[in-house]
């Protein structure tokens, strides 16, 4: 999800600047009409409009653009988990089939984040299933509704993800009450309806104040963020539960981990998954040790072998952590190693 977290942090600093541009505007006119009251008065009210339009317009559109890259980015994913397409979970097999046939129905009408390629669509349709597991990711982005708490939730639904506990845990409860709610869910049916005011041009008497709004842009940012932490854990949890660990973590040292490798290979540089009961974390190997000799790669023959493998941070409470070995094609799923101990739990 690297790609789409980087999206999120330009945009998310777009608004910021919008904001900050407010109080910009604030000080040149109180300068300027210092003696204009009047004047004063009614610029000031025609940027605090501007401001407050472009923060709900843009707020919303970024949590609409997120998520369906994020559902993209997910739907992208099962080709590679899943072998088969039979091996694919029913519901998500069911949904894509649907999907597909409304967005061939609605043609270039089809309300998805890109246009669906009809000979795509047809040969997913006819997909056996013992066939590539390959989906047409586009289709879940199939979107008929503004996205409320609720039709979010449907929508991962359709990829057999559940959202909702894991955000709850991950509220900014400072932001939310500075902004006067009680939830991520009450935050977003209000900042949808503001909106859709502005859309149909009701609701002008409504204006928050820029110093709110900014509250309004650090709530949409960590909503988002967590989106992508959901994701990004469900992921991983069905990688890890296809890979072989290449042994365990008995002990560790300041920047280094001692393994006990029982099966397969690890090398320097190498990215390694931790991962314990509800955590996991990554980390690039720098360098490996064993029996007091460094090693470029260390491959497991007839008997386990203990490996000191130096990494950049290593996560307390790691002992008994079963280590894994992730190749390339899984580095936009990879956990930091300390600045994003990724949990796990339902």
């Amino acid at each position: 999800m690297r790609g789409v977290i980087g999206a999120l942090k330009a945009d998310v600093e777009r608004l910021t600047a919008e904001l900050q541009l407010y109080d910009v505007l604030a000080d040149a006119l109180e300068s300027r009409y210092v003696t204009d009251q009047k004047r004063l008065r009614d610029y000031g009210s025609r940027a605090r409009r501007m401001t407050y339009a472009n923060t709900i317009v843009g707020s919303y559109g970024l949590i609409e653009q997120t998520i369906d890259s994020v559902l993209t980015t997910l739907a992208e994913s099962y080709g590679r988990l899943y072998a088969t397409f039979g091996d694919i979970p029913e519901t998500v097999r069911v949904q894509h089939r649907e999907l597909i046939l409304q967005c061939l129905r609605d043609g270039d009408r089809a309300r998805t984040r890109k246009l669906i390629n009809e000979r795509d669509a047809i040969e997913a349709l006819g997909r056996t299933l013992d066939g590539r597991a390959d989906l047409v990711p586009e289709v879940f982005t199939m979107s008929t509704a503004n996205y409320r708490t609720p039709y979010v939730t449907g929508l991962f639904s359709r990829l057999a993800v559940n959202i909702d506990e894991g955000l709850s845990r991950n509220e900014p409860r400072d932001a939310l009450e500075l902004a006067g709610y009680a939830n991520y869910e009450s935050f977003i049916a209000d900042l949808v309806q503001r909106r859709n005011d502005l859309a149909h041009s009701y609701g002008d008497d409504n204006i928050i104040a820029p110093t709110v709004l900014r509250a309004y842009v650090d709530i949409v940012a960590a909503y988002l963020h967590s989106v992508v932490r959901v994701a990004n854990r469900h992921v991983i949890k069905l990688l890890t539960a296809r890979l072989m660990p290449v042994g365990q973590v008995v002990q560790t040292w300041t920047g280094r981990l001692g393994i006990r490798m029982t099966a397969g290979s690890l090398a320097v540089g190498d990215r390694v998954l931790v991962q314990k009961e509800e955590w996991c974390t990554s980390h690039f190997v720098q360098s490996l040790q064993s029996e007091s000799q460094a090693h470029e790669k260390i491959t497991v023959g007839d008997r386990s072998i203990n490996v000191g493998a130096q990494v950049d941070c290593v996560p307390a409470g790691a002992e008994n952590a079963s280590v894994f070995v992730l190749t390339n094609d899984w580095k936009d799923f990879w956990p930091a190693s300390e600045k994003w101990v990724l949990d796990m739990s339902e």
